[in-house]
């Protein structure tokens, strides 16, 4: 395992006269460009998946349902947390029904309605680095194989005034 962090060493490279883009030492950029990905006892490769939310809901749901799980559906009034640990208690529903759990996954979107406004979680803010600060996510329908990356296609005078670039999110 190296001291550090590979692009530590790729600036280190520039420095001393390695003109070589990072992206020629980069697994994942390479394989992308190959169209092509695969997993290995001890892959180099970072990843991640990228799923059909309203399908793998619905996996979910289903899944769940034959272990004997409840499904509750309702409008989140209010996070209830415990005094002591500050964790999720229970969730009131716009009904009254209050909703017990050990566990809790919030699918609130980018409110975050538990981890951010609830306990207050904190996120890396990248803004000094995105001239960007919105994304659009669509369904769209499949027209090819999925490729092994996702596509992010800035367009001109999107955003909020702020970007002369609006960011398009393409997740296959």
């Amino acid at each position: 395992m190296l001291g550090g962090e590979f692009h530590h060493f790729w600036l280190h490279g520039l420095r001393n006269g390695i003109e070589s883009d990072f992206g020629e030492y980069c697994y994942e950029l390479q394989a992308a460009k190959a169209q092509k990905f695969a997993l290995t006892k001890n892959t180099p490769i970072n990843y991640a998946y990228h799923l059909d939310a309203t399908l793998y809901a619905k996996y979910l749901r289903e899944f769940s349902k034959n272990l004997g799980v409840t499904r509750v559906e309702g409008k989140i009034k209010q996070v209830n947390k415990d005094n002591k640990t500050g964790k999720i208690s229970s969730l009131t529903l716009a009904s009254g029904q209050v909703v017990e759990g050990d566990f809790f996954i919030d699918c609130t979107g980018f409110r975050g309605l538990l981890i951010e406004q609830a306990l207050h979680t904190g996120f890396d803010d990248w803004s000094h680095w995105l001239p960007c600060d919105s994304a659009i996510a669509v369904q769209t329908e499949t027209l090819s194989d999925p490729l092994p990356y996702t596509r992010s296609i800035a367009h001109k005078n999107g955003g909020n005034g702020k970007s002369p670039y609006k960011i398009v999110l393409v997740m296959v």
